[in-house]
């Protein structure tokens, strides 16, 4: 499997008062990382002809039980 890896600095503003990273700054955090995969498979527009699709789904999310 093809694999990505970015580093992110988690900063104080991306924490509640918890000290626990806000959800929402992990799919900020998710975009940057897809576009660096797709880049050595040249990049989104060659991934969305070769597979014939109109677009790419970046992430499936499902939310908590509760």
């Amino acid at each position: 499997m093809n694999q990505a890896n970015l580093s992110q600095k988690v900063k104080f503003g991306d924490c509640d008062a918890a000290g626990i990273v806000f959800y929402p700054n992990y799919f900020a955090w998710f975009d940057p990382t897809f576009h660096s995969w797709l880049l050595p498979h040249g990049g989104h527009g060659a991934l969305v002809t070769r597979l014939g699709a109109i677009g790419i789904g970046l992430m499936q999310v499902y939310r908590p039980n509760g």
